[in-house]
């Protein structure tokens, strides 16, 4: 390969990357975050911490048994959603605050560490206080014990009423999980998807190729 097509590649992969910016990574927590819905159908429960509130909304399936949402409280923490055996229903998080998402801001991602049924989906969503913008649904692949982890990325282009919607004064926002029965699965990492600025190109690409030069001279 010619050391002109070697550059040209090594510029197409900067242009390809793109970035996230962490709404929530779910560490830190002071104990275990938990909203278990376990009696009542069709009624959503909820736990506050900070800005953050968790839900479980358990829609069909029998008194008694459960579905919850938990953040764990560990340095390295992470979103459970779970539903018992023939109970189907919600799960997921909201967040409150002011957000200014710029033209470099394409959408929102959140890694899926874990899911042991096909059939689940998650959807997102994104609110100025007037108008709510949503994602479509995102099918949840398989994730098993000891699998890579899949970052899903929903693009704002793809959002049902994103063109009402204020993204400079965005006051809430969140990610919405819609369980199969007996469905439990495993994310973190939730966060915008960046598109970094023209300036933050041209300083990666500067490097890149300072590095591929440097190569050749040792070489």
């Amino acid at each position: 390969m010619t050391r002109v097509l070697k550059l040209a590649l090594v510029l197409a992969v900067v242009s390809a990357l793109s970035f996230a910016a962490t709404i929530d990574n779910f560490n830190g927590a002071a104990s275990a975050q938990i909203a278990r819905d376990s009696v009542i159908d069709g009624t959503a429960v909820t736990d506050t911490q900070g800005n953050r509130t968790i839900f479980a909304n358990k829609s069909a399936g029998s008194d008694g048994i459960f579905l919850d949402s938990v953040v764990t409280a560990l340095a390295n923490g992470y979103f459970t959603g779970s539903s018992g055996v023939g109970t189907a229903g919600t799960t997921g998080a909201s967040y409150i605050g002011m957000w200014s998402l710029t033209s470099f801001d394409v959408g929102f991602s959140i890694e899926l560490i874990g899911n042991d049924l096909p059939g689940s989906k998650i959807a997102f969503w994104l609110s100025d206080g007037t108008n709510t913008a949503t994602s479509p649904d995102y099918g949840l692949a398989v994730v098993a014990p000891g699998d890579p982890s899949q970052l899903i990325v929903a693009l704002f282009s793809g959002f049902n009423g994103i063109g009402a919607v204020n993204m400079s004064a965005i006051t809430s926002l969140g990610f919405v999980n819609t369980h199969v029965a007996n469905g439990d699965l495993a994310l973190d990492n939730f966060g915008t998807q960046v598109i970094p600025e023209p300036g933050t190109y041209a300083l990666m690409a500067a490097g890149l190729v300072g590095l591929y030069f440097v190569r050749r001279r040792r070489a």
